[in-house]
């Protein structure tokens, strides 16, 4: 037997939670794009809204929306033909930084340009492994949930998480950062 469709008004209950970790997703996959993360989140919301009659329940409402929002952005990345490029946050690009009451002036700088490092280093990455290492360390996602979302086996998740990070790691020591003491 299947569900009922979302209404209107669950949809309106339950997605305004969803759109932070949602856009943080796209904007790291849309990252060095070009492509407005804002506008790819709006466009996600769009669909999930337009094809609510579409959700059966068999997985979360939260990893379905997930899942048409990777979606979108993958589409609008094929569509433009996308080469990644890899360039610099300016000032208006980066979010603001929250200051601990303990922090130096030298330590913020560090934690800044860390940041910045990061941020560099994950644009250089594919999207699959940009991806993974967003939904898992970023968005805090189990393997489950990551499972579900890309059709895999939680092994599977877990080895492609591993190759990922270490290629993360060995980007991050191209950028003369060494993760293991920094």
């Amino acid at each position: 037997m299947r569900p009922t469709p979302l209404t209107e008004h669950e949809l309106d209950r339950q997605l305004p939670e969803f759109y932070p970790r949602i856009y943080r997703m796209v904007r790291a996959m849309a990252y060095g794009s070009g492509l407005d993360p804002e506008d790819l989140t709006q466009d996600s919301f769009l669909k999930v809204y337009n094809k609510r009659h579409l959700y059966n329940g068999s997985s979360s409402l939260y990893t379905w929306t997930y899942q048409i929002a990777r979606n979108t952005v993958l589409d609008a990345l094929r569509r433009n033909k996308i080469k990644r490029r890899i360039f610099f946050w300016n000032e208006a690009e980066t979010e603001p930084d929250e200051f601990s009451a303990n922090e130096t002036g030298d330590e913020a700088l560090d934690r800044r340009e860390q940041k910045l490092l990061l941020s560099q280093a994950m644009a250089r990455l594919p999207e699959k492994d940009r991806l993974i290492i967003t939904m898992r360390d970023l968005e805090g996602m189990s393997y489950d949930e990551i499972s579900e979302i890309e059709n895999l086996a939680a092994g599977t998740v877990k080895s492609r998480l591993f190759t990922a990070r270490q290629r993360l790691k060995n980007e991050l020591i191209r950028l003369g950062m060494n993760p293991d003491t920094d």
